[in-house]
């Protein structure tokens, strides 16, 4: 699965890139989502309830309001990971993309084969990383969220919460099998939640805090741990602990 943003003030542009990406990866990737964006300020609002959705991005340098260069500082800010690539007319803006740590830059009109070249090199690095996302699918698609941008997971009933600090995604399945594949990382509270040990703030009694996002900004949850969890979850918290401060 491939979620790709095309961030382009140009329709024609836009359309034009939307069009070759679906030419060319239509028969690579099982599921290839395309997000569109006219402006800067638009891709970023989109972001804060999608944060760590994209694997790539695309971005116009030369747009009104926010400009490619300015909406990518302000997506560092939050995101690592995701790939970026320029769309320029100019290249003396090529060399201002290492700022942002940027893969490559597309000069309009984009020629398709150098969309190729940039796209392959994209799927090995993001091949790379996979064993650092958590891969599920609900009835809007296939989702790859990054590791460290989760809090906690918690079961209700068939379903399984995953919550991050910008949204909650839920899926069916079981907290066993996501126990697994979420990895040493998170840790195993209560029968109902398994949590980042890296994201705890702290522990008191049968309670871990997490932070998420509110009105007034980030405030503390308070995430219930069974008596049966406490020991091996405390051994699990010091660990993480430590190895922090390495």
């Amino acid at each position: 699965m491939l979620r790709i943003g095309v961030c382009e003030d140009d329709s024609k542009y836009r359309e034009s890139l939307a069009f070759l990406l679906e030419k060319y990866l239509h028969h690579r990737e099982n599921d290839l989502i395309i997000e569109e964006f006219s402006t800067g300020d638009a891709l970023l609002q989109w972001l804060e309830k999608h944060q760590g959705e994209l694997d790539i991005c695309f971005l116009d340098i030369e747009m009104p309001g926010k400009n490619g260069m300015e909406t990518a500082r302000n997506i560092r800010k939050k995101d690592a990971q995701m790939l970026l690539v320029f769309l320029t007319g100019y290249r003396e803006y090529v060399f201002d993309g290492y700022e942002v740590d940027a893969l490559d830059y597309l000069l309009k009109p984009v020629r398709e084969r150098k969309l190729q070249e940039v796209l392959e090199r994209a799927r090995k690095l993001l091949s790379r990383k996979e064993r650092d996302r958590f891969t599920f699918r609900n009835k809007e698609g296939i989702y790859r969220i990054p590791k460290n941008h989760i809090l906690y997971f918690y079961s209700d009933r068939r379903k399984i919460y995953l919550v991050t600090s910008a949204n909650v995604y839920g899926f069916y399945g079981k907290m066993e099998q996501v126990e697994e594949q979420a990895g040493e990382e998170f840790v195993r509270i209560h029968q109902r939640y398994l949590v980042r040990a890296r994201a705890v703030l702290k522990v008191e009694k049968s309670q871990v805090f997490v932070p998420v996002s509110g009105k007034e900004g980030i405030q503390p949850e308070a995430l219930p741990m069974s008596r049966s969890y406490q020991k091996a979850a405390l051994l699990s918290f010091m660990k993480a602990i430590l190895e922090g401060e390495e």
